[in-house]
């Protein structure tokens, strides 16, 4: 298995150090552990996983790359055995487990010599949320950004699309440059000291500090990223103070740029799992052709 475009995923990985989570910081292990590895998140996060991003990404224009779901081997053994078997209908996709004692780079340097991704005179690492997605053409964008650069470089795509699970999903543009959903690093073997320092997009910090650490290139590319807001965000996100879009506009960007075919069984859909951690039967998953 070798590729040149490898997405780094992390899946309710609980670390004896929660970097990059603030509300986490204050927490022990074993309270992190309370919250993450409850049956109701769980549940949640593995429905949004399976039914929100790796949908969006077997519908990729151009199919080559590799997805890394990266977690910790103190994920509970139910929830690690459904994972594993929703992992396994994707073909681009594979688990990269590590000990809660490491630290994530040491996941993602894993998971990139799996990939055999430095055998490549340039590669690209993207990140991306368990429960968000990705345009369908963001790979086609992303690999035309890496052939073309002539330096190693972070990578924003803008705008995006936010669903705001209230009562009903509300839609929201999202222009702010360097999201967590679908930011990138791209880097050229020939500059040694970038990629010994950096490795991967996980290790350039912060997602919205990244153009401190290395210059930023920005794809404009109609809505390239779909990203959840909801009340069990770790992270804390929330919503922008940008205006609505109307429904009809939102479920034909959610069809033609998403590859979501049912908009209002989406919605259905994540909303009884972001209010009740709900599942859905598992089914054989075939790479959509396009």
């Amino acid at each position: 298995m070798s590729t040149d475009i490898l997405g780094l995923v992390r899946f309710c990985m609980v670390l004896d150090t929660p970097r990059g989570f603030p509300s986490l910081l204050k927490l022990s292990r074993e309270e992190r552990e309370a919250i993450i590895f409850s049956e109701s998140n769980l549940n949640q996060r593995l429905s949004l996983l399976e039914n929100v991003l790796l949908p969006s990404l077997n519908a990729q224009s151009d199919p080559d790359f590799k997805l890394a779901v990266m977690c910790t081997s103190n994920l509970p053994r139910a929830s690690a055995i459904r994972l594993a078997a929703i992992v396994e209908r994707f073909d681009f996709a594979f688990i990269v487990e590590i000990e809660p004692q490491w630290i994530l780079k040491r996941a993602c340097r894993i998971a990139m010599r799996r990939a055999k991704i430095e055998m490549a005179d340039r590669w690209a690492t993207f990140r991306i949320d368990d429960d968000d997605a990705l345009s369908r053409n963001y790979i086609r964008a992303l690999r035309g950004k890496m052939e073309a650069t002539e330096r190693s470089c972070a990578v924003t795509m803008t705008p995006g699309l936010e669903v705001v699970a209230e009562k009903v999903p509300l839609y929201r543009r999202d222009t702010k440059p360097c999201s967590g959903a679908g930011l990138a690093m791209i880097a050229l073997k020939k500059e040694r000291v970038v990629i010994e320092t950096h490795q991967s997009v996980y290790q350039l910090g912060p997602h919205r500090n990244v153009e401190k650490v290395l210059p930023l290139s920005t794809i404009d590319d109609d809505f390239a990223f779909l990203r959840l807001i909801h009340d069990k965000n770790i992270s804390g996100a929330t919503a922008g103070s940008h205006g609505y879009l109307d429904r009809s506009s939102a479920h034909r960007i959610l069809r033609e740029t998403f590859a979501i075919e049912n908009p209002s069984a989406f919605e259905s859909h994540l909303m009884s799992v972001v209010g009740t951690g709900g599942q859905i039967t598992p089914r054989r998953i075939e790479r959509r052709q396009t």
